[in-house]
């Protein structure tokens, strides 16, 4: 079977299994998710398997997976979203989970010789990354832990989906100290952040929206840097992106 068949059927499988997750008992959807999500991951790893080394079962597999995780999870703790809108959702979840394994298929293959293709699939895997981290935050923000707890995950989860970003831009077989250093400090970045904004009485949706405004620059700013094109004109991107976010928290 042609790989991109295959890809193209995880994404309508993975897509008809969270389809189907509100059939289930409320008690088990968060294990149905769950469960879902380790399955896309070991059948990508499956898919993606042809040279496939120790780290890119971190790098080549976090996307797809905490994409999965993502979207299963706001499913579920918005269990009131309209038929049409759900319909809406999974639609655009199984394109891009397909886009997603299509990319890292490029990275797979463009880690060993270059290939016209690489730009794009960096472009879709950064948008990807910052659609998750949202989705993730919206979901961190909406189970009510305590703000340690918060800062702990936020960390992680900001570690985790910068490692694998910035990895696309080297393409390495072994683990890159400036990718190391980048995203720890960005995950550092994102934990400061989240404290200082858990103090502001604002709803899940505009919390994470806050501290996905805050990876989206720290983010870009460390990809610009790693690919130097770190210019003002960036900067000034990111100060307008960021002030425009602010100034709508403001208002609410």
């Amino acid at each position: 079977m042609p790989k991109k068949l295959q890809f193209l059927t995880l994404s309508l499988s993975v897509t008809f299994a969270l389809g189907l997750l509100n059939k289930l008992a409320p008690s088990i959807q968060p294990w149905g998710i769950i469960a879902i999500s380790l399955i896309a991951y070991f059948v990508s790893a499956y898919l993606l398997r042809y040279d496939l080394t120790g780290i890119e079962f971190i790098t080549l597999l976090a996307l797809p997976s905490f994409f999965t995780f993502a979207v299963g999870s706001v499913l579920y703790y918005f269990p009131n979203f309209s038929f049409a809108f759900r319909a809406l959702i999974l639609f655009l979840f199984g394109l891009s989970f397909y886009l997603t394994l299509l990319s890292e298929n490029i990275f797979n293959v463009g880690r060993d010789r270059p290939i016209p293709l690489l730009k794009a699939a960096g472009t879709v895997s950064f948008l990807l990354t910052l659609f998750t981290a949202f989705l993730l935050f919206t979901v961190l923000y909406k189970t009510g832990f305590p703000v340690f707890v918060q800062c702990l995950l936020v960390g992680i989860i900001s570690f985790i989906l910068a490692f694998q970003s910035l990895w696309t831009l080297v393409l390495g077989h072994v683990w890159d100290r400036q990718v190391i250093l980048g995203s720890l400090i960005l995950a550092l970045a994102e934990l400061e952040l989240t404290i200082g904004i858990s103090f502001l009485p604002f709803e899940s949706f505009f919390l994470a929206l806050a501290l996905s405004t805050g990876f989206y620059v720290f983010l870009g700013t460390a990809y610009n840097y790693q690919r130097k094109t770190l210019k003002n004109r960036i900067f000034i991107e990111y100060a307008v992106v960021a002030a425009i976010v602010i100034f709508l928290l403001v208002k609410i």
